[in-house]
């Protein structure tokens, strides 16, 4: 079983998001996730292309990456996937769009 942490990046600087995934790697960490995808406390974007290259620069392979949080539709998964991307979550409400079965 394998030990992921999920940060709140909306709350976080880029430095911050850094930061925490290379003290999450220390720890032992195999995953590190942008979002619970609970988060009230304001702005909910989650997966940014910002967060994700950040998160995906400071691991460099050492622990993998789940996107969670504002993948609402196909073009976001796949430029996601593109980037090399781990896992990740998407709402049941945005599954159908991001596959390109809404048609």
């Amino acid at each position: 079983v394998g030990v992921k942490v999920i940060f709140e990046t909306c709350e976080l600087t880029e430095e911050e998001i850094r930061r925490g995934t290379e003290i999450c790697i220390e720890a032992g960490a195999d995953f590190v996730k942008t979002s619970t995808g609970f988060f009230t406390g304001g702005k909910n974007e989650g997966a940014t292309y910002e967060v994700i290259e950040a998160m995906m620069e400071a691991a460099d392979g050492r622990c993998k990456i789940k996107g969670a949080g504002g993948i609402r539709d196909r073009e976001k998964f796949l430029r996601l996937i593109d980037m090399g991307i781990d896992r990740m979550g998407i709402g049941y409400k945005s599954t159908a769009k991001v596959l390109g079965l809404d048609k």
